[in-house]
């Protein structure tokens, strides 16, 4: 490639440069653009990417970017966390609280309202708490991973334009250290809960504690009733332990809802619009200055980047989300930065590489596993697959001897206790079973909806993409474009929607966990109630059990067998970091040369995000996971893409720069290059312009060495 043509400089507004209007043409726009950037390339004014003591950008507020440049207010706030939602989430709480009391009540004061003569009646009695506790579980879980994703933000851009924190107990938290997107999918440790404890967050804490909660409020609602058969008819005998249980859990969530709505309503969010996909985590870090704290952090371990971030505010390093003000210039960015500090030192790369930078050479070991999670484990998913075939045995054995056609136990009803102990045997350990497959698919539907832009970057590109950008379908690369890699989210998007979106990209591991992942909770509807009761009359009952429960149930465990491993991670994935906090994913890009992509920048006051979704489509690079070499000449694990322009690597790049590229050519998308002076200054800028040929930096592919390949290399080695 020896020139750039203009179909490829992508399209982006300038920051604050207002003196282009939309009379002019383009001639003259082009003048005024070549002004501006020369204005800005004085001697006097620094351009390139600053140190955090010496940083040319100053913290603005949001009135104050308004009077500026007339930039929106970012308060971008997904409908989970909206206050009709979470109105409409306190009401059904306090509804399904007031149903548990008054069922609790009614079966202590009123046994005979639970007696019926119809079967099909006590179904429904019998299974409405198990779905009515399935949507709580689902609205609940909707709310708390969305809280758990825009909380940091919120906390980032809650933080003062000014330093004033250094008069106070200490500074502020930013929460960039604890990886709460991954917490509602029950990888929650008492770790996580002590140090939002520690930063003061009380909320956090209590939400992610409600996670817990919701695992085991489908048993227990499951377990609130139990069929019992007598001479009368059917009859239902509520757990009053069980029933007290839920009674608290559901006051809690409704306690956790309230503060939440309570909570977010005086605060905004930082966000202009979703922060989910990888582009729009790029435009909030370009042009950064934390990037340089990354130096000497080994990233081949979970601990050592979460150790950094955490000791950032004690060392007067704050994360600020908001907008920024070059001093000088009327140039306004949006995006996390460290606040500017004054007179202080710099002792960044030393206490980093104090947090673990001993052998640099394990961030680039292929057969590092990054995944992280004690669900997705080898030995877990060994473990849980072991239960449900021995399970899957042991009722096979019983149906081939006949045994689940006749009673097979006798138990005494007369006293509470053995009410209690036949409730905990018979209907909560046969979906405490399930929920340890639950579990593993919670775990796993959000780790491959997370990373499955990071997985189509370490696989080979399509063949029609192949064909559209090189000619030929045997040109054989791995990579993805744009609407596969940085524009892809399966993370916002409902669940119709989601499968909706996987079954048309062919992505069908997504379709299988999300499905898993949100219809899980209606098996307990089966397992909760296979076996049923019988009463002799002599405060003895016998137990039986219920044949077409238990056909479901099995049938419903052989699918969980086999999901177990169809969702497990597999290939170079696991040897990416996930990114489930922006410190994370700046792990991955922080010396990649995509942040030099001006496809990603968009910081004018028009700009919205299908704006930048068209700009990155527009740019049509290759992105590609794997060991890429950086802008500071070392190899690094991450994100980068192809063909990296000669003038990139040789030349100064920086926000200037950004800045003129994307918005020449969003002005000649706007204006055309329809006057003769106007052409000719586009064919003097592609024909005399900067070098603009491919460089030798290429992403190779950070191959997974799984433990079965492991076997045979050293079986292959003996024999």
């Amino acid at each position: 490639m020896d020139q750039v043509p203009l179909r490829n400089l992508t399209g982006r507004g300038l920051e604050s440069y207002t003196t282009i209007q939309g009379h002019q043409n383009i001639h003259e726009s082009f003048n005024t653009l070549h002004d501006d950037i020369s204005v800005l390339s004085e001697p006097g004014i620094d351009l390139t990417t600053p140190s955090v003591n010496a940083d040319p950008f100053i913290p603005i507020s949001d009135e104050e970017a308004f009077r500026v440049g007339h930039l929106p207010e970012p308060n971008f706030r997904p409908p989970p966390l909206k206050a009709w939602c979470l109105i409409s989430l306190v009401v059904w709480n306090l509804v399904c609280l007031g149903g548990v009391a008054a069922l609790v009540y009614l079966g202590e004061t009123q046994p005979p309202w639970f007696r019926f003569r119809s079967q099909s009646t006590q179904w429904v009695w019998l299974y409405s708490p198990t779905l009515v506790g399935f949507v709580t579980v689902l609205t609940w879980r909707s709310v708390a991973q969305w809280y758990n994703r825009i909380i940091p933000y919120v906390r980032m851009a809650s933080v003062p334009v000014s330093c004033a924190w250094e008069g106070r107990t200490g500074p502020p938290k930013n929460l960039m250290n604890i990886p709460l997107n991954q917490v509602p999918s029950g990888d929650l440790g008492p770790f996580h809960i002590y140090l939002l404890v520690a930063s003061g967050d009380w909320l956090s804490a209590a939400v992610n504690c409600t996670v817990i909660c919701t695992w085991f409020l489908i048993p227990l609602k499951s377990s609130l009733f139990q069929l019992e058969k007598d001479d009368q008819g059917w009859r239902i005998r509520v757990s009053k332990a069980f029933g007290v249980l839920g009674i608290s859990i559901y006051l809690w969530l409704l306690t956790t809802t309230l503060w939440i709505y309570i909570h977010l309503r005086k605060r905004k969010t930082g966000l202009k619009w979703n922060p989910i996909p990888l582009s729009s985590q790029i435009c909030l870090l370009q042009g950064s200055n934390i990037f340089d704290s990354f130096d000497d952090i080994n990233l081949s371990h979970l601990l050592p980047l979460r150790r950094a971030v955490m000791a950032w505010p004690k060392r007067g390093q704050i994360l600020r989300l908001g907008y920024w003000k070059r001093e000088g210039t009327d140039i306004i960015t949006h995006g996390v930065r460290f606040l500017p500090r004054h007179g202080q030192g710099q002792p960044q790369a030393e206490q980093a590489h104090q947090l673990g930078g001993e052998n640099w050479e394990d961030n680039l070991r292929p057969d590092v596993d990054r995944v992280w999670n004690v669900y997705l484990v080898d030995w877990y998913l060994v473990f849980t697959t072991a239960l449900g075939m021995a399970a899957l045995i042991a009722a096979s054995i019983a149906w081939a001897r006949g045994q689940i056609f006749h009673p097979f136990s006798t138990v005494f009803t007369g006293s509470s206790l053995f009410l209690l102990f036949r409730f905990v045997i018979y209907s909560l350990l046969p979906t405490l079973l399930f929920s340890l497959f639950s579990i593993t698919f919670v775990n796993a539907d959000l780790y491959n909806r997370t990373m499955m832009p990071i997985q189509k970057m370490a696989s080979p590109l399509p063949a029609d993409d192949c064909e559209r950008i090189f000619g030929s379908t045997q040109h054989a690369i791995n990579g993805a474009a744009a609407a596969d890699s940085m524009l892809l989210d399966y993370l916002s998007p409902s669940v119709l929607s989601c499968i909706a979106q996987a079954f048309e990209r062919g992505d069908y591991k997504i379709i299988l966990g999300v499905a898993l992942a949100t219809l899980h909770n209606l098996a307990y509807v089966f397992v909760a109630q296979i076996f049923y009761f019988d009463e002799t009359g002599d405060s003895r009952s016998s137990v039986e059990v219920h044949d077409t429960n238990l056909y479901m149930s099995f049938a419903i465990l052989i699918i969980y067998c086999l999901s177990n491993w169809l969702l497990r991670p597999r290939g170079p994935v696991r040897t990416c970091r996930p990114p489930w906090t922006l410190a994370d994913f700046a792990s991955l890009v922080y010396r990649s040369h995509i942040m030099s992509c001006p496809e990603f920048w968009l910081q004018n006051a028009c700009g919205r995000e299908e704006h930048l979704h068209a700009q990155v489509v527009l740019a049509d690079r290759i992105y590609r996971f794997g060991i890429y070499k950086g802008t500071d000449e070392l190899e690094h694990v991450g994100i980068s893409f192809t063909g990296v322009p000669q003038a990139w690597v040789s030349g100064h790049h920086d926000v200037a720069c950004l800045a003129s590229s994307a918005g020449m050519a969003r002005m000649a998308l706007q204006f055309g290059l329809y006057d003769r002076q106007s052409q000719e200054i586009a064919h003097d800028f592609v024909e005399n312009g900067p070098p603009t040929w491919p460089s030798l930096l290429r992403v190779r592919t950070n191959q997974y060495r799984s433990w079965r390949q492991a076997v045979k290399d050293k079986a292959s080695f003996v024999y």
